[in-house]
């Protein structure tokens, strides 16, 4: 969404659906669940930008697959808030 002064403001809320690794790989399950992630950013000139951006608003953490070349393994993704700095020539 864009906003006055250069500023925009977007988000995305998304939802992933119980999982499950069959049997015989693991007997781990990951439970349905939403998350949101949001950037609010300020284009200060034709150079730079500035923008503050947080992931997996929603939950302090949650838990997703990932695969590996060996085996498939749930992994704890915890939530996070950064900054952006973009320059561009």
């Amino acid at each position: 969404m864009d906003l006055p002064h250069d500023v925009t403001f977007d988000t995305a809320l998304r939802y992933v659906d119980h999982l499950h690794i069959p049997e015989g790989v693991s007997t781990f399950s990951v439970a349905a669940y939403f998350e949101l992630d949001a950037r609010l950013a300020w284009r200060i000139n034709k150079h730079w930008l500035v923008a503050i951006v947080g992931d997996n608003l929603l939950h302090e953490r949650h838990w997703e697959f990932l695969p590996t070349e060996v085996q498939t393994q749930a992994t704890e993704i915890p939530r996070s808030i950064f900054a952006e700095v973009t320059f561009q020539l």
